[in-house]
Protein backbone atom coordinates (compact mmCIF):
# COMPACT_ATOMS: atom_id res chain seq x y z
CA UNK A 1 0.00 0.00 0.00
CA UNK A 2 1.32 3.46 -0.83
CA UNK A 3 2.01 6.14 1.77
CA UNK A 4 -0.98 8.07 0.44
CA UNK A 5 -3.16 4.99 0.89
CA UNK A 6 -1.94 4.50 4.45
CA UNK A 7 -2.70 8.12 5.29
CA UNK A 8 -6.15 7.79 3.74
CA UNK A 9 -6.81 4.60 5.73
CA UNK A 10 -5.66 6.30 8.94
CA UNK A 11 -7.84 9.32 8.27
CA UNK A 12 -10.80 7.06 7.50
CA UNK A 13 -10.31 5.21 10.80
CA UNK A 14 -10.09 8.52 12.67
CA UNK A 15 -13.35 9.78 11.15
CA UNK A 16 -15.10 6.49 11.85
CA UNK A 17 -13.97 6.76 15.46
CA UNK A 18 -15.44 10.27 15.69
CA UNK A 19 -18.74 9.11 14.22
CA UNK A 20 -18.78 5.81 16.10
CA UNK A 21 -21.45 6.92 18.58
CA UNK A 22 -23.83 7.57 15.72
CA UNK A 23 -22.98 4.23 14.14
CA UNK A 24 -23.37 2.32 17.45
CA UNK A 25 -26.74 3.91 18.00
CA UNK A 26 -27.90 2.79 14.55
CA UNK A 27 -26.54 -0.72 15.11
CA UNK A 28 -28.30 -1.04 18.48
CA UNK A 29 -31.59 0.48 17.33
CA UNK A 30 -31.69 0.05 13.55
CA UNK A 31 -35.31 1.07 13.09
CA UNK A 32 -35.43 4.13 15.33
CA UNK A 33 -35.47 7.55 13.73
CA UNK A 34 -32.12 9.34 13.79
CA UNK A 35 -32.98 12.52 15.64
CA UNK A 36 -29.46 13.90 15.96
CA UNK A 37 -28.42 16.96 14.05
CA UNK A 38 -26.69 15.31 11.10
CA UNK A 39 -25.92 18.62 9.45
CA UNK A 40 -23.25 19.42 12.07
CA UNK A 41 -21.20 16.47 10.79
CA UNK A 42 -20.85 18.35 7.51
CA UNK A 43 -18.62 20.85 9.35
CA UNK A 44 -15.82 18.33 9.94
CA UNK A 45 -12.84 19.31 7.73
CA UNK A 46 -11.39 15.78 7.97
CA UNK A 47 -14.36 14.44 6.02
CA UNK A 48 -13.53 16.80 3.14
CA UNK A 49 -9.89 15.73 3.10
CA UNK A 50 -10.94 12.09 3.00
CA UNK A 51 -13.50 12.77 0.26
CA UNK A 52 -10.85 14.60 -1.79
CA UNK A 53 -8.45 11.69 -1.34
CA UNK A 54 -11.09 9.13 -2.29
CA UNK A 55 -12.00 11.01 -5.46
CA UNK A 56 -8.46 11.72 -6.59
CA UNK A 57 -6.67 8.52 -5.52
CA UNK A 58 -8.65 6.23 -7.77
CA UNK A 59 -9.19 8.69 -10.64
CA UNK A 60 -12.93 8.30 -10.09
CA UNK A 61 -13.56 11.96 -10.66
CA UNK A 62 -13.71 13.19 -14.23
CA UNK A 63 -14.02 16.69 -12.86
CA UNK A 64 -10.66 16.17 -11.10
CA UNK A 65 -9.10 15.72 -14.51
CA UNK A 66 -10.96 18.69 -16.01
CA UNK A 67 -10.95 21.14 -13.09
CA UNK A 68 -7.22 21.93 -13.04
CA UNK A 69 -7.54 25.28 -11.26
CA UNK A 70 -9.37 23.76 -8.29
CA UNK A 71 -7.13 20.71 -8.25
CA UNK A 72 -4.06 22.89 -7.74
CA UNK A 73 -5.82 25.16 -5.22
CA UNK A 74 -7.70 22.63 -3.11
CA UNK A 75 -6.42 22.96 0.43
CA UNK A 76 -7.58 23.68 3.97
CA UNK A 77 -8.57 27.20 3.00
CA UNK A 78 -10.91 25.87 0.28
CA UNK A 79 -12.39 23.41 2.80
CA UNK A 80 -12.95 26.28 5.24
CA UNK A 81 -14.83 28.23 2.55
CA UNK A 82 -17.08 25.27 1.81
CA UNK A 83 -17.79 24.69 5.51
CA UNK A 84 -18.50 28.38 6.05
CA UNK A 85 -21.04 28.47 3.21
CA UNK A 86 -22.67 25.36 4.66
CA UNK A 87 -22.83 26.94 8.11
CA UNK A 88 -24.52 30.10 6.89
CA UNK A 89 -26.67 27.97 4.53
CA UNK A 90 -25.57 29.78 1.39
CA UNK A 91 -23.91 26.80 -0.31
CA UNK A 92 -25.23 26.12 -3.78
CA UNK A 93 -24.19 23.46 -6.22
CA UNK A 94 -22.78 24.85 -9.45
CA UNK A 95 -24.24 24.10 -12.85
CA UNK A 96 -22.74 21.03 -14.43
CA UNK A 97 -20.32 21.39 -17.29
CA UNK A 98 -21.09 19.49 -20.45
CA UNK A 99 -18.22 17.80 -22.25
CA UNK A 100 -18.28 15.99 -25.58
CA UNK A 101 -16.82 12.49 -25.39
CA UNK A 102 -16.47 9.77 -28.01
CA UNK A 103 -18.68 6.73 -27.92
CA UNK A 104 -17.50 3.15 -28.46
CA UNK A 105 -17.12 3.41 -32.21
CA UNK A 106 -15.02 6.57 -31.89
CA UNK A 107 -17.03 8.19 -34.68
CA UNK A 108 -19.98 9.38 -32.62
CA UNK A 109 -19.86 11.98 -29.90
CA UNK A 110 -22.14 12.33 -26.91
CA UNK A 111 -22.58 14.90 -24.17
CA UNK A 112 -21.45 14.05 -20.67
CA UNK A 113 -22.46 16.27 -17.75
CA UNK A 114 -19.65 16.76 -15.25
CA UNK A 115 -20.05 18.29 -11.81
CA UNK A 116 -17.33 20.54 -10.40
CA UNK A 117 -14.77 18.95 -8.11
CA UNK A 118 -16.03 21.06 -5.19
CA UNK A 119 -19.56 19.70 -5.71
CA UNK A 120 -18.33 16.12 -6.01
CA UNK A 121 -16.43 16.49 -2.74
CA UNK A 122 -19.53 17.78 -0.92
CA UNK A 123 -21.58 14.94 -2.41
CA UNK A 124 -18.96 12.42 -1.25
CA UNK A 125 -19.08 13.85 2.30
CA UNK A 126 -22.88 13.50 2.34
CA UNK A 127 -22.52 9.96 1.03
CA UNK A 128 -20.01 9.04 3.75
CA UNK A 129 -22.28 10.34 6.53
CA UNK A 130 -25.31 8.52 5.14
CA UNK A 131 -23.30 5.30 4.69
CA UNK A 132 -22.33 5.37 8.36
CA UNK A 133 -26.00 5.61 9.28
CA UNK A 134 -27.52 3.14 6.84
CA UNK A 135 -24.79 0.54 6.25
CA UNK A 136 -25.65 -1.43 9.43
CA UNK A 137 -29.30 -1.81 8.40
CA UNK A 138 -28.73 -2.79 4.76
CA UNK A 139 -29.23 -6.40 3.83
CA UNK A 140 -26.02 -8.33 3.18
CA UNK A 141 -27.62 -9.35 -0.13
CA UNK A 142 -27.57 -5.78 -1.48
CA UNK A 143 -24.54 -5.00 -3.61
CA UNK A 144 -25.41 -1.82 -5.54
CA UNK A 145 -23.67 1.47 -4.68
CA UNK A 146 -22.08 0.13 -1.50
CA UNK A 147 -18.52 0.28 -0.25
CA UNK A 148 -16.48 -2.75 -1.39
CA UNK A 149 -19.49 -4.19 -3.20
CA UNK A 150 -20.34 -4.23 -6.89
CA UNK A 151 -21.78 -6.44 -9.61
CA UNK A 152 -18.79 -8.81 -9.33
CA UNK A 153 -19.40 -9.46 -5.63
CA UNK A 154 -23.09 -10.00 -6.40
CA UNK A 155 -22.27 -12.65 -9.02
CA UNK A 156 -19.81 -14.31 -6.61
CA UNK A 157 -22.51 -14.41 -3.92
CA UNK A 158 -24.99 -15.93 -6.39
CA UNK A 159 -22.48 -18.55 -7.44
CA UNK A 160 -21.56 -19.36 -3.83
CA UNK A 161 -25.16 -19.56 -2.55
CA UNK A 162 -26.88 -21.17 -5.52
CA UNK A 163 -24.36 -23.61 -6.97
CA UNK A 164 -26.68 -26.63 -6.93
CA UNK A 165 -29.78 -24.88 -8.27
CA UNK A 166 -30.78 -25.87 -11.78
Amino acid sequence: MSKKGLYCAGLHAEILKELSTLRKRVELHPFQIIDRNLYKHMFNPKLYLLAYQKLTAEDKSLSFKLDSELRSEFNCQEISKIIETLKNESFQFKSVRQVLITKNRKTELRLLSVASLRDEIVQEVISMILNIIYEPVFSSNNHGFRYNRNCHTAVRALYRNYQNVT
